[in-house]
């Protein structure tokens, strides 16, 4: 397949729902390519690029004149995001640039739109030796899809069953020029240091080392297919509610099996998936840890937590002073601390009496009235028949009217909502 064919099949497959086409364009020789052949495929139909800024290389400003001169050759409006790409703590600068570009694509894009990238069969075999490295499983081997959901529309890659090589021959047969970022040339960049060093050895000794590493990342995609299937047949009987998974059905399933199933739960929610260490921990740790016991797991950017019968993953819990209040005369929301949100009035009356309103956390000793039939219950007892999770107990705001204690808020019925 040539790159020509491939721009028209992956054109003639779109969803017809798509209203814009978006071409991520860095200037270089992959996207520069992409750019040409959808515009002879496409001669008059409107199409856009962004390139994105991320401020990392000194040609920076360069790359944008080049792209800028290539999209008004071709009538293609271009639109320049600028990005603060500045890696976080641990994180490397390849990842801070890619987190920082996919981000500003986000906010680019308009609903029902596809960005187009210039991912190659090159690309593809590079990512799968990365993940063969890291130990990675079937998902972190499957390949990158041609096209996958992202955002409100599309991510599309029309050049997964096109080579480097195939690319190269195209812009030097339409005199295209590119850029060639320096950063590309670090082999210190474990992706460079495949791509220069390893992969021609390969090559060498295998010509078609490209194509068969491609095709195996196709035959994990479809095993990673037939897990999540798998997965979600599993999840159906083993879910206590939207956000809870129940340990007595779950350890009913083989190790494998719950392993899966534990992997698909997390992605779904939107976290990362844990290491293979960190899994094998949450099984030791907290599946099969006593019924009173409250253990915890964490990885990067989730926590999950048992609760008598029941698993829940969440993002970690931001820290809290247990000590702090605030008077509050319902005029106005209040702002929580430790991103808890807003308190508001629903249903406004004079609960005040002439009393101030103090709202804090619990510390203890706590007594709450509720009415002359039920009396006066301590609020760890009422938390208990509430099953309020022991990390929500701490966390839940308490109104009080001159030291008595008025309102448990969101489990107890009141004028403040």
């Amino acid at each position: 397949m040539d790159v020509n064919v491939a721009i028209k099949d992956f054109l003639s497959a779109l969803p017809t729902e798509i209203d814009s086409l978006y071409v991520a364009l860095s200037g270089g020789l992959d996207s520069c390519v992409l750019l040409d052949a959808l515009r002879v495929a496409m001669p008059n139909a409107p199409f856009y690029a962004l390139h994105v800024h991320h401020g990392l290389s000194p040609f920076a400003d360069d790359w944008v004149n080049h792209c800028e001169q290539l999209a008004q050759s071709l009538s293609v409006p271009l639109q320049v995001l600028r990005v603060n790409a500045k890696p976080a703590p641990g994180e490397s600068p390849e990842a801070a640039a890619r987190h920082a570009r996919y981000e500003a694509f986000r906010m680019a894009l308009p609903a029902n739109s596809v960005l187009i990238t210039a991912h190659h069969a090159n690309d593809q075999a590079e990512t799968l030796l990365l993940q063969l490295l890291r130990g990675a499983g079937v998902r972190g081997l499957s390949a990158m899809p041609v096209l996958a959901q992202f955002q409100n529309g599309w991510l599309a890659r029309p050049f997964l069953s096109i080579s480097r090589l195939q690319l190269e021959e195209y812009a030097e047969l339409y005199q295209l020029s590119w850029i060639n970022d320096e950063s590309n040339l670090d082999s210190e960049i474990d992706r460079n240091y495949l791509r220069h060093q390893i992969v021609p050895l390969l090559t060498e000794r295998w010509k078609g080392t490209v194509a068969c590493l491609s095709r195996t990342a196709n035959h994990c995609a479809e095993a990673e297919m037939l897990l999540s299937e798998l997965a979600e047949l599993d999840l159906s009987q083993v879910q206590s509610d939207s956000v809870a998974m129940n340990v007595l059905k779950l350890t009913q399933l083989s190790l494998p099996r719950i392993k899966n199933v534990l992997r698909y739960w997390i992605h779904r929610h939107g976290f990362l998936p844990p290491s293979t260490i960190k899994l094998q921990t949450i099984i030791d740790t907290v599946i099969y840890a006593a019924h009173d016991k409250k253990p915890c797991v964490t990885w990067e950017g989730a926590e999950l937590r048992r609760f008598r019968d029941n698993l829940y993953v969440m993002k970690p819990l931001p820290p809290l002073d247990p000590n702090w209040s605030c008077d509050w005369d319902l005029k106005a929301d209040l702002l929580l601390p430790a991103s808890l949100g807003l308190l508001r009035v629903a249903d406004y009356r004079d609960i005040a009496n002439g009393q101030s309103l103090t709202v804090r956390f619990r510390r203890g000793g706590e007594v709450l009235y509720l009415g002359a039939e039920r009396g006066h219950h301590t609020l760890k007892k009422l938390f208990q028949e509430w099953n309020i999770p022991p990390w929500l107990r701490s966390r839940t705001p308490l109104i009080f009217r001159g030291g008595e204690l008025l309102r448990v808020v969101s489990y107890l019925s009141h004028p403040l909502a």
